[in-house]
């Protein structure tokens, strides 16, 4: 398993990924594929060095067939202390293959070398197999009842 950071010459895999992932499974996401299938080549490769205008990365695991069992991406927040995990997604035939662990302490180590103290993330609250992950790696819920999403994070 390889965990990568994407550069913008990467930006057919991560569309391909990504779009998969919000067809896929598109409660999962703060977005949906009919609008991100929209995008230009512009905005593909701004998302994968920026979040929300400030740095970031996004992170695969690609297979020796070029295709990327998963991504995730981090970026810095308002809050220079504060990092957030977004657009995590795995293959559904590479789901508890290890993928998904590897893709977030990729991107824990990130925040880490940044200087980041607290990585946040956002996952719905019927996503067990997500949540059972992120617990498993530290993160803690912050907000659950009443909601469809539990805001998670883990001090880093």
């Amino acid at each position: 398993m390889t965990i990568r950071v994407l550069g913008r010459h990467d930006v057919a895999l991560f569309r391909e990924t990504r779009l998969q992932g919000l067809a896929t499974d598109p409660r999962s996401f703060g977005s949906s594929y009919e609008r991100e299938v929209a995008f230009d080549d512009a905005i593909w490769a701004a998302r994968i060095d920026r979040f929300a205008g400030r740095p970031g990365v996004v992170l695969a695991d690609e297979s020796p067939t070029g295709v990327a069992s998963g991504v995730a991406g981090i970026g810095l927040s308002e809050n220079p202390d504060v990092a957030v995990l977004w657009g995590m997604w795995v293959r559904p035939e590479d789901r508890r293959s290890g993928v998904a662990g590897e893709l977030v302490l990729s991107a824990l180590a990130w925040a880490r070398d940044r200087a980041v103290d607290t990585v946040t993330l956002t996952v719905y609250s019927h996503n067990t197999g997500a949540i059972e992950l992120y617990r498993s790696l530290g993160f803690v819920s912050e907000s659950e009842a009443g909601s469809d999403d539990i805001t998670m994070t883990i001090k880093v």
